[in-house]
């Protein structure tokens, strides 16, 4: 019985603002047009989605979050959420000065006057710093009242 190795090649952009396209899928390479800098590759540690060993997590204020290697994390395409247990991302919001929403567990509020002086976060993988600034992680919504 032959074996067969598929190769897949895709690149996704999310975007949550009206300033032009809202999202961009490409298949089969890559868009220069949507990225700036290099990739870092990492080894797969599941077989059936995008997860991968995360070796830190802290702050750019120099909060560390996570310094122990084998913590596990998957990058969804199909949202720009972040999401995690709930006990370490309730940690990470309050390090970040943000508030549960009213009535939720869940979700966790900012003010948005302060989003500009928020750290990023930074992931660890291959000995390479990822950074997300506040413009990645926080979704501005308006809510009613």
């Amino acid at each position: 019985m032959p074996e067969f190795i598929c190769l897949t090649s895709f690149a996704s952009h999310l975007r949550q603002d009206s300033d032009g396209p809202t999202s961009v899928l490409t298949l089969g390479g890559l868009n220069p047009e949507y990225y700036t800098g290099d990739f870092t590759y990492v080894d797969l540690t599941a077989s059936d989605r995008w997860q991968f060993e995360i070796e830190r997590l802290q702050l750019s204020n120099g909060d560390v979050l996570m310094s122990e290697s084998g913590r596990q994390a998957v990058v969804d395409s199909s949202t720009s959420l972040i999401v995690g247990p709930m006990e370490e991302v309730a940690i990470l919001n309050r390090k970040l000065g943000a508030k549960p929403l009213p009535g939720q567990v869940r979700m966790f509020e900012f003010d948005c006057s302060e989003l500009d002086s928020l750290p990023d976060i930074e992931f660890f993988e291959n000995g390479q710093k990822l950074a997300l600034s506040s413009k990645d992680y926080v979704s501005k919504v308006f809510l009613k009242g």
